[in-house]
């Protein structure tokens, strides 16, 4: 399964099946494109549905220096010869989608951000155990990695085992640069923060959440809500942070629905 393209010095994997307007699937941290496995069938049958393992993530290429994801997934759909896409991030995914849209918004015909974080918004509770899984990095990347499986950012997905064993092989197949190497200044940022871009959006926006998703992520989703105009909520019963993978069938039916209004 799966392309390799190469790309501003970095060989990127990624997936593109179907035809029809692009929907490019963006994953979150120490995951990869098969987190996207559930929806790729129901998008396929509609759209023309590209995801991608970040640089650095999944079988894409290590970092080896300074990089900008958006620029990289910018020469991705060119490479395809994709002018506009939807874009739908989940987590670090979303915050992700949400700079590309900040610095580069002709790509964009909508913008689908899922239980995701944003640059400039607070974690107000998180940042502990967080750093705890950074720090481990600096020394010991397979305690970071065993750090992240047993984080609460998966507990609602641990009622799954099924779905919990999926997100366990992803972070047991990353290489764990992230949790090493954050920090450091090799990922290329905008200058302002996205928060504070946000007001100047003009596109279909929907921001997803689910119901048993953690406090600081809920926030994070009211807010983006007051600062994006014409964004539309979602909150999806019974489901956590990866609410894709929990309820593969609610979320298609809430994505599908938000695309056929943005096309």
């Amino acid at each position: 399964m799966g392309q390799f393209a190469e790309l501003a010095g970095s060989r990127i994997h990624y997936d593109d099946v179907g035809k029809g307007e692009v929907v490019l699937l963006v994953h979150g941290v120490g995951l990869d494109l098969r987190m996207w496995d559930d929806q790729v069938p129901a998008l396929a049958e509609r759209y023309r549905v590209v995801r991608m393992d970040l640089h650095g993530f999944g079988r894409s290429s290590p970092v080896s220096g300074p990089f900008s994801h958006g620029e990289i997934i910018g020469q991705l759909l060119a490479h395809l010869d994709v002018e506009r896409a939807h874009l739908v991030g989940l987590s670090y995914g979303g915050l992700i989608s949400a700079e590309l849209v900040q610095e580069n918004p002709k790509v964009a015909r909508s913008l689908a951000l899922v239980d995701s974080d944003i640059s400039g918004l607070p974690w107000k509770t998180l940042g502990p155990s967080v750093s705890k899984i950074f720090s481990a990095g600096k020394t010991d990347v397979e305690a970071a990695k065993r750090l992240w499986i047993e984080h609460e950012f998966f507990d609602a997905a641990r009622r799954q085992p099924v779905v919990m064993a999926r997100v366990a092989a992803m972070i047991n197949d990353y290489s764990g640069w992230f949790f090493a190497h954050a920090g450091e200044g090799l990922e290329r940022k905008p200058k302002t923060r996205t928060a504070e871009a946000l007001k100047d959006f003009a596109l279909p926006a929907l921001i997803v959440v689910g119901e048993h998703e953690l406090p600081d992520f809920r926030d994070i989703a009211d807010e983006v809500v007051k600062r994006l105009p014409g964004a539309r909520k979602v909150v999806l019963p019974g489901v956590g942070h990866m609410c894709n993978m929990e309820d593969p069938a609610a979320f298609n039916r809430v994505l599908l629905e938000f695309l056929e209004t943005a096309s």
